[in-house]
């Protein structure tokens, strides 16, 4: 399967997320903020980084950006994770090269798995289809 890295400032939810994952065969590895999470990908590559939105000190947003512009992460496979779905961040996600978003509140495991096997087999330029709809 993947190696996924999760960057959630919400241990509870990064744990639970990784559980999950690494019951379903990937290789699952949490850190709780940006700067982790930049250390981590210029360390080791990521099959898939499981990012969350709101977090101290820079947002995923700010460390998506960021990543498009560094050489050797700008094709790095993301789908945003959140509690937020606020269109505007959904749409600079996507701008951004995200693979997917996903709302925390409105995606139970059975599709939260699906979601993350569909964005680990996307080509990671492009924006998977069926991954953006997590306002239903």
């Amino acid at each position: 399967m993947g190696k996924i890295l999760i960057v959630d400032d919400e241990a509870i939810a990064s744990r639970a997320l990784s559980k999950l994952l690494s019951h379903a065969g990937h290789d699952a590895v949490c850190v709780g903020d940006a700067n982790h999470a930049l250390n981590y990908l210029n360390a080791m590559r990521a099959d898939l980084v499981v990012l969350d939105v709101m977090m101290p000190g820079m947002s995923g947003i700010e460390l998506l950006r960021l990543m498009r512009d560094h050489p050797n992460l700008a094709g790095q496979r993301v789908v945003m994770w959140s509690a937020d779905d606020n269109p505007a961040t959904v749409s600079e996600a996507r701008r951004l090269g995200a693979v997917g978003f996903l709302v925390k509140a409105k995606v139970q495991w059975p599709e939260l798995r699906k979601h993350i096997d569909a964005c680990l087999s996307a080509p990671a330029e492009s924006s998977a289809a069926g991954l953006w709809d997590t306002t239903r």
